[in-house]
């Protein structure tokens, strides 16, 4: 069979490897093995993003929207802006998600396939009024991204 590549958000395109654990039945989520097999994601999420512990992991069950909207849903403060840096359908989507929750936001807006200019989004002129607290995740976010690309490209060319 001819493999096909979708180039939509999503669904995405999934590995052979993917499909055949999803042939092998269902799982109850009332089954310890259901809950180990949670116990075991979070803990990987937290090893990979968040090793420090400062953080926790909330799995949602839902589209990537559905998370989206828990996501800006529950991080903002009454009164407080957010800051959307929109430059594709995620962007679109957290903006959409904003506007219906009526949030104050600050939204900075990009091409498609123009990369964000980070001096603007770090910048405070140019995105006045946004919580200064999420400034600092993103700082924090970036630098641990960053940080872990760094060690992957190490680990690889020393492979």
């Amino acid at each position: 069979m001819k493999k096909m590549i979708l180039l939509n958000p999503g669904p995405v395109c999934t590995s052979e490897r993917v499909r055949n654990a999803l042939m092998r039945g269902d799982m109850c989520h009332r089954e310890s093995e259901f809950s180990t097999l949670l116990s075991s994601t979070r803990k990987k999420i937290l090893q990979a993003l968040a090793p420090n512990g400062d953080y926790t992991t909330a799995i949602i069950t839902g589209s990537g929207t559905a998370s989206l909207e828990a996501g800006v849903c529950s991080s903002l403060s009454e009164g407080k802006k957010i800051l959307v840096i929109n430059n594709g359908v995620y962007g679109d989507r957290i903006s959409r998600i904003a506007s219906a929750y009526k949030f104050n936001k600050v939204e900075l807006q990009y091409d498609w396939c123009e990369q964000p200019n980070l001096e603007q989004i770090e910048d405070p002129a140019s995105i006045s009024g946004t919580e200064e607290e999420m400034m600092k995740v993103f700082r924090k976010v970036r630098k641990n991204i960053l940080e872990k690309v760094k060690h992957f490209v190490t680990t690889f060319k020393a492979g």
